[in-house]
């Protein structure tokens, strides 16, 4: 049996978000963290290589401390050819069982975002997802180990952290980023 009137409870509820908002506002993100990676070094590795590598273990050094809401995005490094990224893209996607990312109808030009999301908590996990570190396949994830190793590429990883009690936020946060920075890769709406 509920004790508190609905309307009492999102009144309370509003103030947690809104508080959590006003943090965002006056600070930003609670903590800003990047990590480069050379997708080349992850090329022809089996998946026990991969988990024995120097950049999975940089990746658990630098992401495991991070167990509250994120928006991260992958950004393309140097020069690349879009087209040869995204061709490689649509040929894992038409050839593997893997849940990938939605790609637009064509590739943009405008952009080096390759992909942008969200996690409400275990952000290590959903970056051994993206990288290709894991063997799930039901996950949505980039799998890059498994088609960008050829390409030459380097990536940057942005992480921005916020407090717990901007768990519900974050999508909000994701959609106008991601809107604001185009990505490559993802489709971002409300």
């Amino acid at each position: 049996m509920i004790t508190d009137t609905p309307t009492s409870i999102l009144i309370s509820y509003s103030k947690v978000l809104s508080n959590a908002l006003v943090k965002v506002y006056e600070n930003g993100p609670k903590r800003h963290k990047t990590l480069k990676i050379d997708l080349t070094d992850l090329k022809g590795l089996t998946h026990e290589q991969l988990i024995n590598s120097n950049q999975y273990s940089e990746l658990v050094q630098k992401f495991n401390t991070l167990k509250d809401p994120c928006v991260y995005w992958f950004e393309i490094l140097g020069n690349y050819d879009i087209d040869t990224v995204w061709n490689a893209f649509q040929a894992f996607k038409d050839s593997h069982t893997h849940k990938l990312p939605r790609s637009k109808t064509k590739a943009p030009r405008d952009t080096n975002i390759l992909y942008l999301g969200k996690v409400k908590f275990n952000l290590l996990r959903r970056m051994k997802e993206h990288l290709g570190f894991t063997t799930a396949t039901k996950t949505q994830s980039l799998q890059l180990c498994h088609w960008a190793t050829e390409l030459g590429l380097e990536i940057e990883i942005n992480v921005l952290e916020f407090e717990q009690e901007t768990s519900n936020l974050v999508g909000a946060f994701e959609f106008k980023l991601a809107r604001e920075m185009k990505t490559i890769l993802g489709s971002h709406t409300t």
